[in-house]
């Protein structure tokens, strides 16, 4: 056979170190669905790339005392990393029951509220007069 490689000197054995040490990764990510792992990782790329801008506003706000720069900095942290985190640490305390379900209304008016004050002070900031 071309491009055959020969047996390792072992006599195989690295090769099935290899195979079982794989199995149990194998084994765990089975259940991982490829579209799930993109939507998490869009979804912590936007998370962090909504902290950045909050912080970029929140500098701005300490440069120049901007009390528009200020609610926009909240709003966006808002809007982003608190939405993200409460909508993600919920869904995995309700899908690993470290929840009871009976706080799951709360828990989406408690995403839903802090979607909707970061986009008031957004809106705060874009239309307070100063």
């Amino acid at each position: 056979m071309l491009g055959a490689l020969p047996p390792p000197a072992g006599g195989g054995r690295a090769v099935e170190a290899t195979v079982t040490a794989a199995v149990p990764l194998q084994s765990a990510l089975s259940g991982v669905d490829a579209l799930q792992v993109l939507l998490v990782a869009m979804a912590a790329a936007s998370t962090a790339l909504g902290l950045y801008v909050g912080y970029q506003a929140y500098r701005g706000f300490r440069r120049n005392d901007s009390v528009p720069m200020k609610f926009l900095s909240m709003g966006l942290v808002l809007l982003t990393a608190v939405t993200y985190g409460l909508s993600f640490g919920g869904s995995l305390a309700f899908q690993y029951d470290l929840a009871p379900d009976l706080l799951r209304p709360a828990w989406q008016v408690a995403v839903r509220g802090s979607q909707l004050a970061g986009l008031a002070c957004i809106v705060y900031a874009l239309y307070r007069r100063p």
